[in-house]
Parts: C-alpha cells; structure tokens; sequence
C-alpha cells in the first residue's frame, strides 16, 4: 500500500468528497497488508484516534468501542460515518462508504457480541456505591482502574494514566496550599477519571472557573492545561487538543515545556485541494515561501512581490494558495520565529507524514541557499585577492556585474552543474569539502558588444569554467576566446 498516497488522500479529505452530507464523526479504516488493517478516527476533520488491528472487523469494533465511550449517543443522532480505503478496487476510486444501514448492523453486531450495554450499567451501579473508593486516604487511585481509564489504551499506557491521575490530584493539594480549594475539580477527578476529567476541560469551549481562579492567583503551571502539555503526558492527547491547551497558556504569556525542549504542537494540516499555484512555481520559491512564513512572519503580499516576483495586484493570492495546499492555514506564520531552518526541519520531520512535502521543499531551499552562500564568499575572496576588483572601465564593470553577480553565478550552476565545460575539471573531485560548489563562471558574450546592461539568461549566457580555461579565455582582451575555439585548442 502507498502509506503517502493514503496520508495525502487523508489530508485532502477524499473520505468526503462527493458524498452526502458531512458528519461531526468519521470512522476510517484502510488495508495495510493481508490482515492488517488501520483505523482512524476523525472528529470535525481532526484526528482524535488511530490503532492498527488485525482484521477490518476488529477494526470496526474498536471504533464502535471509543466512541460509545466517548459518547453513547452519537450514533442515535446519525452524527457517524464510516468509510473504508483500499487501493486495488476495481474501480479505481480507493474510498467506499458504508451506508446508514450498514453501519447500524455493524454496530448491532458489536453489541451483541460485547455485551455492552450490560457492562455500561454495572459500571453506573459501581459509579454509585464505590464512588469514594476511587481515592484512597493518600490520594492515590485505586486498584479498580476500568472506573478512570474510560478511554480504551494499550497495555503499556496504563502506567502513564495511573502516573497522570495522581498529577492530576495533585493539583488540588498543590492548589490549597495557596489558597485554591478546587472542591468541584477533585469530585470530577474521582467520578471520572484523571484522563477523561482533563480531557472534557480541554474540549470545553468556555474556561473553567478553575482556570480563571489560577490566572488570577498567576499559577497557570497550576492549570490542567500546564500538566497535559508536560512532555511526557503528551502521548495520551490528540493533536488538537495539545493544540488548544497551547493556545490557551500562550495567550496569557505562560512559556511552555515545548518552547524550552524544542518539542512543538502544530495545527493540524488543512489543504484547500488548489493544486495551480503550487505546480506553477518551482521548488526553491515554493521552499523559500514557506521559509519566511514559517520563520519570518512575513505576510502573503509580500511574499508574492519580493520571492514570487508578482506586482501588488495579487493581493498576496499566489503564496496564500500554495501554503494553503500544503495545509498551512495562518495559525502557521511566524510560528518558528527565532528558529534556523535545519531546526525546523528537524521539528517537522518528527512529525506525520503529512510533512512530507514541506520537508522536502524546505531541503530543496536549503540547498539553494548553502549555494547561494558559497558564491558569495567565492566572489568576496577573489575580489580580496585581485585588490577590490580590477581598474574599471566599463566593460570591466559589466563583466563583474554579471560573472558575479551571486544570484546569476547561483542560477548558471544550478543549469551547467560544476564541471569545466572546456576541460571538464571539477574543484571538489579534486579538492575534496574545500572544492566543493567552487567554480567560475563566464559571460560568453564579447566585451566589445556590452555597451550597457542587458538582461541576463543563465542558462544561454553564462557557462561554468576552472580558472585555468577562464583566465585562457580571456588571456588577450582584445582577442577573447569563445568556449568552443579554447575547447580545439586542448584537442589539438
């Protein structure tokens, strides 16, 4: 299976297109292999759940099992739909949907076979009359775990729920030190769950009383929102809801563990599907867009004028659209501020899949920028050696300005490559790291026809030579060489 082409067809949404109309929740299962098979959840186009299973069956039964979980009642208001992927349908279309009929027997089916409905009312009846036990006198959960960790996780996690649920009653000792007696914080913890109290908190579009308490009392490292954020607790949290409690303490000025380690939470991708700008320009521009987007906050108009080389008439359309296909809505600018770019590439590539293509085009600027530097300081060494540049008249101002020029030397190499065109020398073959991306370029035009300054073409007026052949070349000013009449001297 093409894991990327999968995570694309994700990102662009294909699970909805051209169907009915869209749903709160998605339930996604896609053919990994003979028997394996991934789900993942969606919540209004957000990740909030995926797990690999072994069979599509035991896929659909966990989904049913985390969102009866989270809560029973979706299904009854037709807030769910199911679609599953796979490559090799015969008619090519990798995206099939389950109707509203197939996917009510499918649950009927998972009801009977788990009994579900009989497990949920024993847990109401244990919620009842074991309500205090979920906190001995220490303060420490206790051994009836199914009560807080409502939210299915694996074997290995279950230690960190434990370890975060007790942070969580933390919390409330922490905070009557101070003053702070959370009562109403602490009855939701034991009813509950630590995880599942944190998590409904977060997803809580108006801020707890709690929150508003500790901002006053300037403890936000107090907050709940503080605690998920910890890097170790982050693996029990969706990206969304990392997200938001990020966004939450930034707004105040709290400086997060994740500012301080390097360890970011991103918005998720969101691409618009406009694929035009994107394909018109090339790599180095579409990497050096999202460079001073990511990192130098710098806005859509002025990214169309001084990189994409478009008049203010665009209103900054071209840069906008090709961030947006990419996913990177305005919750992305400056959101690397301060940062160089190998470290954001680094960030980026800890992430999804989803960042496989800016990644990429992120490289690809890099090592137009690492070029770009390399010809300067070529340039800046040899107009050291020759005195600040060689007695001028006009024609030798001319051809300083083209041969260089860094952007124009830049563009030649990137055509010609590094190789002598005469005597096919290459610097780095020779030289090792001290050679490497050196070479000098020659305007092949004669001086004698260079009057003024034209309009330079890289790839038809400049040719890349070792200073041997250029130094040949231009050896008698008043008989230059061409390329070709230096090349017959050395075949001779």
């Amino acid at each position: 299976m093409d894991v990327d082409k999968y995570n694309k067809s994700i990102v662009h949404k294909d699970y909805v297109k051209g169907r009915s109309k869209q749903t709160e929740y998605y339930i996604l299962t896609a053919k990994f292999g003979e028997k394996n098979y991934k789900l993942t959840l969606m919540r209004n186009h957000f990740i909030i759940y995926k797990r690999y299973y072994e069979g599509l069956t035991e896929a659909k039964n966990g989904a049913f099992e985390w969102l009866l979980n989270h809560d029973s009642s979706i299904f009854e208001m037709n807030k769910v739909t199911m679609v599953h992927y796979k490559e090799d349908r015969p008619n090519a279309h990798p995206w099939v949907k389950n109707t509203n009929i197939e996917l009510h027997k499918n649950l009927k089916s998972f009801l009977n076979y788990s009994n579900i409905k009989q497990t949920k009312t024993t847990q109401k009846d244990v919620a009842a009359t074991q309500e205090n036990s979920l906190v001995n006198d220490e303060g420490q959960p206790s051994e009836n775990e199914s009560m807080y960790t409502q939210l299915p996780i694996d074997g290995g996690e279950r230690h960190l729920v434990k370890d975060f649920h007790k942070a969580m009653l933390s919390i409330y000792n922490e905070s009557k030190v101070i003053g702070y007696t959370p009562s109403k914080f602490r009855q939701m913890v034991a009813n509950e769950g630590g995880l599942n109290t944190a998590k409904r908190l977060i997803n809580n579009k108006q801020l707890s009383d709690g929150f508003a308490t500790l901002t006053e009392l300037e403890r936000l490292d107090l907050t709940v929102e503080a605690l998920v954020l910890q890097k170790k607790y982050r693996p029990l949290f969706t990206d969304e809801e990392l997200l938001v409690a990020k966004t939450k303490l930034s707004e105040l000025g709290y400086q997060l563990e994740e500012d301080n380690e390097g360890i970011y939470v991103l918005p998720p991708l969101d691409s618009n599907g406009r694929e035009r700008e994107y394909k018109y320009y090339s790599d180095e521009l579409k990497g050096q867009v999202i460079f001073d987007h990511l990192i130098n906050n710098k806005t859509h108009r002025w990214m169309d004028i001084n990189i994409l080389g478009r008049d203010g008439n665009t209103n900054g359309r071209d840069s906008a659209n090709i961030l947006y296909y990419l996913g990177m809505r305005a919750a992305y600018r400056g959101i690397f501020k301060g940062k160089s770019l190998d470290e954001v590439i680094g960030v980026l590539q800890m992430q999804e899949k989803n960042f496989i293509d800016i990644v990429r085009l992120l490289k690809v600027y890099a090592k137009s920028l690492d070029l770009y530097e390399n010809v300067k300081s070529d340039i800046e060494a040899q107009v050291i050696e020759e005195g600040n540049g060689i007695e001028g008249t006009k024609k030798t101002y001319l051809v300083n300005k083209y041969e260089r020029d860094p952007k124009n030397r830049q563009k030649a190499i990137e055509i010609h490559g590094l190789n002598c065109l005469v005597c096919e020398f290459n610097f780095e073959e020779v030289y090792g790291e001290r050679g490497k991306d050196f070479i000098e370029v020659h305007h092949i035009k004669p001086l004698s026809t260079m009057k003024e300054a034209v309009e330079i073409n890289p790839e038809k007026d400049l040719v890349p030579l070792c200073a041997n052949c250029h130094r040949m070349i231009h050896r008698r000013k008043d008989d230059v060489l061409t390329v070709e009449e230096l090349r017959d001297l050395i075949c001779k």
